[in-house]
């Protein structure tokens, strides 16, 4: 039977652990191993000192002794300090602080503070004062960014948009139109798109239909019935205010809208009509709803609907008068349809 014969004492096997359980290189006796670990701790001392020696320095400059004519190095002054008198073969650099309105901002060998230069403009504000080691720091106020050493209004998103990332005193709104189910109904800096409010979830039925323009608008009115029997007054002024909203929020030309303001006859229509041409297409809502519900009030509420309704076919608005049917008429179609034809 054969044996491997143990390996001398003074080698071990790359990896394996020595008498200290410190692997050990093959061929390297103990204690050599030991002064070569006692090397590189020496080395690896040296250079952390070297390093803290470099942090803890102060820095440097050359100049040439104006007296001996050698070169000599000098330190510098700190921030907020400058060089007062140069050094020389025989003393150091004197360093003196920055008067007022003026400063250092790094480690230097100036012979003066730099002057604070820097003035505010307009729509800008003092950030941070001038002081020793700093000039002047303008900022933009709230509302508005720098662009090309100007302040600018931070942009408004239009109708139908909203802010996804607020301005900055550095950068301007970013906008995005909003998506499915939600809406802007204002021109905002600040404001994002809102969510449609949810009419099944509050026990409503949906009166408008949601836009990216506006929100979902809801009544508890699901069909007109007039004036009928049993039905309360109450009842009668909540679905008329829905037919007035209904109204309000249809598309509709502003030819045949001027016509039917006309029609109205309320001295506020001429002034809505006049401002109808400098007005978003998209929010003509804005004016309309307030000026029915004017007109609601003059009228009073009884048989709101068909008196709208004959207002709307004097206008030729014949498909306004399709969409208010469909919505309201379920119970009264054959009543109303008589009142259209007689006033024909």
């Amino acid at each position: 039977m054969t044996h491997t014969p143990p390996l001398p004492s003074s080698t071990y096997l790359k990896g394996q652990a020595g008498p200290e359980g410190i692997p050990e290189v093959r061929g390297i006796p103990t204690h050599s191993n030991m002064l070569f670990k006692c090397l590189i701790s020496i080395v690896l001392i040296e250079q952390v000192s070297s390093l803290f020696e470099t942090v803890n320095s102060k820095p440097t400059y050359q100049r040439r002794d104006p007296y001996t004519g050698q070169m000599v190095t000098c330190e510098q002054c700190p921030p907020g300090t400058y060089v007062k008198t140069q050094c020389t073969s025989d003393h150091p650099t004197i360093c003196e602080s920055c008067t007022d309105l003026h400063y250092t901002q790094y480690w230097n060998y100036l012979q003066k503070c730099r002057y604070c230069n820097v003035f505010c403009g307009h729509h800008q504000y003092e950030k941070h004062q001038c002081n020793s080691t700093h000039n002047r720091v303008c900022e933009c106020k709230a509302g508005y960014y720098l662009e090309f050493e100007f302040c600018l209004k931070h942009s408004s998103c239009p109708y139908g948009a909203g802010v996804i990332k607020k301005g900055t005193p550095y950068s301007d709104t970013n906008c995005e139109k909003c998506t499915d189910g939600h809406f802007s109904a204002s021109v905002s800096s600040s404001e994002s798109c809102l969510k449609h409010t949810n009419c099944t979830e509050r026990g409503l039925v949906v009166n408008v239909a949601g836009s990216q323009y506006h929100d979902t608008l809801c009544t508890p009115c699901k069909t007109y019935h007039g004036r009928k029997p049993l039905v309360n007054d109450s009842a009668v002024s909540t679905c008329n205010e829905a037919i007035i909203e209904f109204v309000a929020y249809q598309k509709i030309p502003i030819k045949k809208l001027k016509r039917f303001l006309t029609l109205l006859e309320i001295e506020q229509a001429k002034k809505v009509s006049k401002q109808l041409k400098a007005q978003n297409k998209h929010m003509m809502h804005q004016s309309l709803h307030p000026l029915l519900v004017k007109w609601k009030e003059v009228v009073k509420e009884d048989h709101l609907l068909e008196k709208i309704l004959l207002i709307l076919q004097k206008a030729k608005m014949k498909n306004i008068i399709k969409n208010v049917k469909e919505r309201f008429m379920l119970n009264v179609v054959t009543s109303l349809s008589n009142i259209l034809v007689e006033a024909e």
